[in-house]
């Protein structure tokens, strides 16, 4: 959606552009109209590029991420667990926690919204979050 609302936009500004050329200039100086329309369109190109890059790397990697996020919130309960025979790394355990729970909130907002979710895993917003007990 997004990679269509610039295309759009590239579009309209190239059709702007030709526009105020005409008016501005003579029919017979198209030169600096062509630089730009070949500047804006190999723009266009590397920017889809770069984005349909990221969101293939986002797609093929969502199951290996999706299981490295289960992983790590399993290993923080284990610790959660085993609290009282470690008294040392319980701080480091809390760090841990709010890190993962600030990934997590940070994925769930960002998956619903129509205009960024290709960037994100749908799969990491279905777990839950850590509860910190007392």
């Amino acid at each position: 959606m997004i990679i269509g609302i610039l295309a759009i936009i590239f579009v309209m500004a190239t059709i702007v552009r030709w526009c105020i050329f005409k008016i501005r200039y003579s029919f017979d100086t198209y030169e600096d109209f062509y630089i730009y329309t070949v500047l804006l369109t190999i723009f266009t190109v590397f920017f889809s590029a770069f984005v349909g890059a990221y969101i293939l790397h986002v797609k093929i990697n969502e199951d290996i991420d999706y299981q490295s996020a289960l992983y790590e919130k399993e290993v923080i309960e284990y610790r959660i667990d085993n609290m009282s025979d470690n008294i040392v790394g319980n701080e480091m355990l809390y760090n841990d926690i709010v890190e993962f729970n600030n990934e997590l909130r940070r994925t769930k907002k960002w998956v619903n919204n129509p205009w960024v979710s290709w960037f994100y895993n749908q799969k990491i917003a279905s777990i839950d979050y850590i509860e910190i007990g007392e």
